[in-house]
């Protein structure tokens, strides 16, 4: 059995559990209006908003037999935001770091994997949890160079404060043993 892109041919079988790990980061620094890159903002202002995210997710599934599978998705986040502050050329950064909105995914494979080897669909339908706080406040850097209490920018809260369903895609094709092609649709 296998769930969210494994091999068929793996040897997990039903009744199993498996645990998953990953790190995500990012640095993003550009600004954009709409396909625009406003490269004033780094080359000559120099007032560019740099994000950096670390994420940590752990996944733990189930495997119920060759077919039918569900996943619980629990991130941890690290965000942080540098910007300018209102005194021109001086940076300061907020931060928040937590428990991020957690998943639950059930998955099902659309071709018998004992049947079809060469390549399959997966598809999934879960369901998000507003479990990260969406409302973090951070110091921000004043102009006569005090500090105040204010809320975060959106970009690097840990949740978004809703609860929502997600619906899945996950299939991958073998046409030889040593080339495949794989994709994932969320």
């Amino acid at each position: 059995m296998c769930t969210m892109g494994e091999h068929p041919d793996s040897a997990v079988t039903g009744g199993a559990w498996l645990f998953n790990s990953n790190t995500r980061y990012y640095k993003s620094f550009r600004h954009f209006i709409g396909k625009d890159q406003q490269h004033q903002r780094i080359d000559v202002l120099h007032n560019n908003v740099i994000n950096k995210v670390v994420s940590q997710d752990f996944g733990f599934t189930r495997i119920f037999n060759d077919r039918w599978s569900l996943n619980l998705d629990i991130p941890y986040v690290d965000n942080s935001r540098s910007q300018l502050n209102q005194t021109p050329g001086t940076r300061f950064s907020t931060h928040s770091f937590g428990l991020g909105d957690i998943r639950v995914t059930g998955y099902y494979w659309l071709f018998n994997p004992a049947k079809v080897h060469a390549g399959n669909i997966q598809v999934g339908l879960g369901a998000k949890f507003a479990t990260g706080a969406y409302n973090l406040q951070d110091y921000f850097l004043q102009k006569d160079g005090t500090k105040a209490l204010g809320p975060l920018d959106q970009s690097i809260q840990l949740g978004d404060g809703g609860t929502g369903v997600s619906l899945e895609v996950n299939a991958y094709y073998n046409p030889t043993h040593t080339f495949g092609f794989y994709g994932n649709f969320f």
